[in-house]
C-alpha cells in the first residue's frame, strides 16, 4: 500500500475590522517548499503557507495572489489524497462575506472531488456551514 500524498498549506490571519490598518504582502511570512515535516505514514507535500500576526483586513490583491499561488501548487502537486488547509477562521477581505469558504471552495475545485480536505482553525474561529460543505 502506498502512503497517501497529503498537501499542506493555507493563509492564516486573525483580522479585526475595527482597525484602519490593512494587511498586505509585507505583513505575511510566506513559506514554500519543505516547511512541512514527515509525520506518520504519509507523504507530506508542502504547498504554500502564509501567516500574518493579527491585524486589519487583508488587501484583496494580497488575498488573490496568495490564493492563486496555493491553487497553482495544488494543481502542480496533483494528484493528492488529502489537503490540510491551515486557516485561522477569522480572516476578512473586503468584498467577501466568508473568505475562508471562498478559499476552501477553490481548494476543493483544484484538488478534485475525491480528495479529503481538512481545515485546522483557531478555537474561536468562525466555522460556517458553508465552510463545512
Amino acid at each position: 500500500m502506498t502512503a497517501p500524498r497529503i498537501g499542506i498549506g493555507g493563509i492564516h490571519i486573525e483580522c479585526s475590522t475595527f482597525t484602519a490598518h490593512r494587511t498586505g504582502d509585507d505583513d505575511f511570512t510566506v513559506r514554500h517548499g519543505p516547511f512541512a515535516f514527515a509525520r506518520g505514514d504519509a507523504t507530506w507535500v508542502p504547498l504554500v503557507h502564509a501567516r500574518a500576526v493579527p491585524g486589519g483586513p487583508v488587501h484583496p490583491a494580497t488575498y488573490h495572489r496568495l490564493k492563486a499561488e496555493l491553487i497553482g501548487r495544488i494543481h502542480a502537486a496533483a494528484p493528492l489524497d488529502g489537503v490540510v488547509l491551515d486557516i485561522h477562521g477569522a480572516m476578512h477581505v473586503p468584498g467577501y462575506d466568508d473568505v475562508e469558504t471562498d478559499l476552501a471552495a477553490a481548494v476543493r475545485r483544484a484538488a478534485g472531488p475525491s480528495c479529503l480536505i481538512s481545515a485546522a482553525t483557531d478555537l474561536h474561529g468562525s466555522v460556517t456551514a458553508s465552510l463545512v460543505r
